[in-house]
């Protein structure tokens, strides 16, 4: 300690005997590292700035293409479009559409054989048709008979059609196919009359595949 601080005294005696260039180089030594850090963070910053001018810019971009709307406007603008574009393309049911489907119609209880008529004269209406008997086929106790037609079939209705004897009161089965296409969000609609018996004389009802309406 007796030796640190004769040492500190005698550097103070020589600062005291030319305090001067101990001032400059003090200044100096100052100076260079306030230049030193100023460089560093001055780039620093400029670096943050460009990012916020970018991404500024592309908010505005953002907002403009979208017209002011706001992300949840545009998520709606989109999915919009997706329905817009699928309705376009050919009805077809997907394979998170079957899976869906698949567990409800394997709640039936007895065999039941159903009819499924397609209008032949609309273009995506037997592979929609196909997809359908294909799906409540994989299930054993659906029995599918198939059945094409020409025209409205004397029924002004279009799209996807459950026929059956009384709307209000279908049959269990029926019922079950209703909660089936539900289930895959596919609309449809019921219509009074009586499937085919020359055909499927056991079926109790019919899945009319019309063009869309």
């Amino acid at each position: 300690m007796d030796q640190f601080l004769s040492r500190l005294a005698e550097q103070w005696a020589v600062i005291k005997a030319a305090p001067l260039p101990f001032i400059l180089a003090i200044g100096i030594s100052a100076s260079a590292i306030w230049w030193l850090v100023n460089f560093v963070y001055s780039g620093v910053v400029s670096a943050k700035n460009a990012q916020l001018e970018l991404a500024d810019r592309q908010l505005k971009d953002y907002q403009q293409k979208l017209s002011g709307a706001t992300p949840d406007e545009a998520a709606k603008k989109i999915a919009d479009l997706e329905k817009r574009v699928t309705a376009l393309g050919p009805r077809l049911l997907s394979q998170d559409q079957k899976s869906k489907m698949i567990p409800v119609l394997q709640r039936l209880a007895e065999p039941e054989t159903v009819n499924i008529s397609v209008d032949m004269l609309c273009n995506d209406c037997p592979a929609f048709a196909e997809d359908l008997a294909s799906t409540f086929s994989s299930v054993p106790k659906w029995t599918i008979v198939p059945n094409g037609f020409a025209g409205s079939y004397n029924i002004p209705a279009r799209g996807l059609i459950l026929q059956v004897a009384d709307p209000k009161a279908p049959p269990l089965s029926a019922s079950l196919a209703a909660e089936a296409l539900n289930a895959a969000s596919i609309s449809f609609q019921w219509v009074q009359g009586e499937p085919s018996r020359s055909l499927t004389p056991t079926a109790r009802f019919s899945i009319l595949v019309r063009p869309p309406g």
